[in-house]
């Protein structure tokens, strides 16, 4: 056969099953149209300790976006112990997939997932139906009891049963009246798992 024509047919070959492979992972990202059930131990087929990026890429698909930050586990503390056993540093990697509102985390040198969040427009709800960007923190409350409110910086959240529901802190309340306010905000955030704990 003719060496040009032989390049030319491995090459349309080549592009044939890269778009193919990126067709098939834009399908797999389409087709998220139900709602998945997400608990503490992890959502639909993916369970947090045991499944792997592997697992993930091969349900979500091959259009995800790679991320890596360090962060600080603080152990033992005693004046005398060395720094590298007080405080150590670990990479956690994510991976995301940006338009359907999902994250997952890994430390960077351990294969299974760690933790994992949703947000907008992911399709989520927990087993007693609170609804990811519908329910509120007042449904929250109505389905498990009036709870304390968990405040990193730059969210409101409360945590329930290994869940974190979360949304951006805007003003915090300096009163019950504007903290009612606050119980009306949807939940625009949805967590489970820990990274930079214990």
């Amino acid at each position: 056969m003719n060496r040009y024509l032989t390049l030319r047919i491995f090459f349309f070959l080549g592009v044939q099953s890269t778009q193919l492979a990126l067709g098939q992972s834009e399908q797999k990202q389409n087709l998220i149209t139900s709602f998945s059930i997400i608990d503490a131990n992890g959502i639909d087929s993916l369970t947090l300790a045991i499944s792997t990026k592997e697992d993930v890429i091969e349900k979500y698909g091959l259009n995800y976006k790679v991320d890596s930050f360090a962060i600080t586990k603080f152990g033992p503390y005693h004046s005398n112990l060395p720094d590298s056993v007080k405080y150590k540093h670990i990479i956690i990697q994510s991976i995301s997939y940006p338009k359907i509102g999902i994250r997952f985390y890994f430390e960077a040198n351990k294969k299974t997932l760690l933790a994992l969040s949703v947000q907008k427009p992911f399709k989520a709800k927990t087993r007693d139906n609170l609804v990811l960007g519908k329910s509120s923190f007042n449904d929250i409350d109505s389905v498990h009891g009036k709870s304390a409110w968990v405040l990193p910086e730059h969210y409101i959240a409360k945590e329930i049963d290994g869940i974190t529901f979360s949304a951006k802190k805007g003003k915090w309340p300096n009163s019950n009246k504007s903290e009612s306010k606050m119980l009306k905000r949807s939940i625009e955030e949805i967590s489970i798992g820990s990274i930079g704990r214990n």
